[in-house]
């Protein structure tokens, strides 16, 4: 046997192998991709007519990252650890929602209505809270880093133990009777 075909014979085997290795490989990804687009989709379409009926069940660890939901009316929801990354609620209905632990980082939750939401351990950073009403919200042990509070009102709310500058806080409309994250009450 030639020496040059076998070194040839070689290098076609491994280019084979390694050619079927990415396609298998590009393959998984682009199916785990699809995966993951499918499954906000059907989210979001459950969050809908949640918001559309007004059902009850449980939206819990729902993947609903960079969904446009302006306006919708999800009261009294249940979404605890949600993934609502980047997420369009302005002008939603969130009130007494169950958003604990929830994923709420570079949400849009401009006028938002979060009256007496828990988001207890909830990720805000970067979050835009412009003119939301937090009042009686469980802000407790949430992260606010960055996240814009401009005319939100805090009122009664539960701030303790959270991540929140007294820079963020001054911008609010309103704390009165607010819970700081030091413990104390505000005036």
């Amino acid at each position: 046997m030639d020496q040059s075909f076998l070194v040839g014979f070689l290098v076609g085997l491994i280019g084979a192998l390694i050619g079927g290795l990415a396609e298998a490989g590009f393959s998984y990804l682009f199916e785990g991709l699809r995966y993951r687009r499918e499954e906000r989709r059907r989210w979001l379409k459950t969050a809908l007519e949640w918001a559309a009926t007004g059902r009850k069940e449980s939206m819990r660890q729902a993947n609903l990252r960079g969904a446009l939901l302006r306006g919708v009316d999800l009261a009294r929801a249940d979404l605890s650890y949600a993934n609502l990354c980047k997420a369009h609620l302005r002008d939603g209905d969130l009130s007494e929602a169950q958003l604990r632990g929830a994923d709420l980082r570079e949400a849009s939750l401009r006028g938002a209505n979060l009256v007496r939401a828990n988001l207890r351990r909830a990720n805000l950073t970067s979050a835009y809270l412009y003119e939301a009403d937090l009042s009686e919200a469980n802000l407790s042990k949430s992260d606010l880093s960055k996240a814009r509070l401009h005319k939100a009102d805090l009122r009664e709310a539960n701030l303790e133990e959270a991540k929140v500058t007294d820079e963020q806080l001054a911008q609010a409309k309103s704390l009165k009777g607010t819970t700081m994250p030091d413990g104390t009450k505000h005036d």
